[in-house]
């Protein structure tokens, strides 16, 4: 295990399941080679997993005293995590032989890519391939090794991945914040930090010669979140999902895509200085999609770059309602207030949002 000046950052969340999460700690001491940090999350557990995680060298432990959920606990793992990636693990997940290094190859095939994804036994949708009965862990381990021989360096763009498994760039966390909280315990929330991405014009990539074992559902399990629980846990979180982004037709998602490719292009021009042509791209944006946070905040920039600091606020504060959780906006919010006299106003505003977020 690397110290702390890792390139990636390595996040569990916990709740008992002492048993898994203690399969998944080893196999990442015996299969990763990429330079990494442990940051671990007990959220509320009561069977001796932050024991067990306080014995492990070099990790960082966070203790919480009740389960606060799958997106709470992650979002307080991701605010210790240093390092180039961020990798959100299900506690109840095996990894295999180079794992890591093989995410990040896929990673930095393209500086548009922010999220990576592996394939596995137990997931939905594209992410979910066939494989056959593994009963023991050397058989895992070949099965793994064959999956990477055959789709060596093979990559499928995604519009979706599984939160099991997500390795994160830094620029992603650093635009979009964290994990939306009001999915309680979990579900849609990693459907949810993929379409922000994406508004943000980052790519999604499967890199589909990496396998990883999942078992899949322990924690709900453990919970008692089964049948018809589980079932309605699925069907308010999935309408949470629906209400927040009106899930779009073909048509609609065209001009989401659209709107996507307009925000990278506005945000290359940025970069480059060209204000008022960023300004344009970020204005076409919001013409295909009203709702995309990241053309809002580049609104913002680009505008206050340009010296109209009254408009760029305003922009902040509408990128901030559809996504209270950047502290990128946030800060940009907070340091244009100052420097139009409107530093109440912002943290009136601020507060408020935290109270609707939480």
């Amino acid at each position: 295990m690397s110290n702390a000046a890792a390139h990636a950052s390595v996040v569990i969340v916990a709740h008992n399941q002492l048993e898994y999460t203690r399969m998944c700690v080893e196999s990442l001491a015996r299969c990763t080679r990429y330079p990494y940090k442990l940051v671990l999350v007990d959220n509320g557990s009561t069977d001796g997993t932050e024991q067990y995680f306080r014995s492990l060298e070099g990790a960082v432990v966070i203790r919480e005293e009740e389960n606060l959920g799958f997106p709470r606990g992650t979002n307080a793992g991701i605010k210790a995590a240093d390092g180039d990636y961020v990798l959100l693990l299900n506690n109840d997940t095996i990894v295999t032989d180079g794992w890591l290094t093989t995410l990040v190859q896929a990673a930095e095939s393209d500086e548009r890519v922010g999220i990576v994804g592996p394939v596995t036994n137990h997931a939905k949708g594209a992410q979910l391939i066939e494989t056959r009965e593994l009963r023991h862990l050397e058989e895992l381990e070949q099965y793994a090794r064959d999956v990477a021989r055959r789709n060596a360096g093979q990559w499928d763009a995604a519009i979706g991945l599984v939160g099991f498994c997500m390795l994160i760039k830094r620029d992603v966390i650093r635009q979009i914040g964290y994990l939306d909280e009001r999915f309680g315990i979990g579900n849609f929330e990693d459907d949810d930090y993929c379409v922000r991405a994406q508004q943000n014009g980052f790519k999604l990539l499967i890199a589909t010669d990496c396998f990883i074992f999942h078992f899949g559902e322990r924690t709900f399990l453990a919970l008692g979140v089964e049948g018809e629980r589980w079932t309605n846990l699925l069907r308010d979180n999935e309408n949470l999902f629906r209400e927040k982004w009106r899930v779009p037709d073909e048509e609609e998602h065209k001009r989401r895509a659209a709107a996507s490719e307009l925000v990278q292009q506005g945000q290359g021009l940025l970069e480059q200085n060209n204000h008022m042509e960023a300004l344009r791209k970020f204005v076409e944006a919001l013409k295909e999609n009203p709702l995309n946070e990241a053309a809002h905040a580049g609104t913002g920039v680009a505008l206050w770059k340009l010296g109209q600091k009254e408009k760029a606020y305003e922009s902040f504060e509408r990128a901030l309602r559809i996504n209270p959780y950047c502290e990128e906006t946030a800060l940009n919010l907070t340091k244009i207030a100052a420097e139009i006299g409107k530093e109440d106003d912002a943290a009136t505003f601020m507060a408020e949002i935290r109270r609707d977020r939480d």
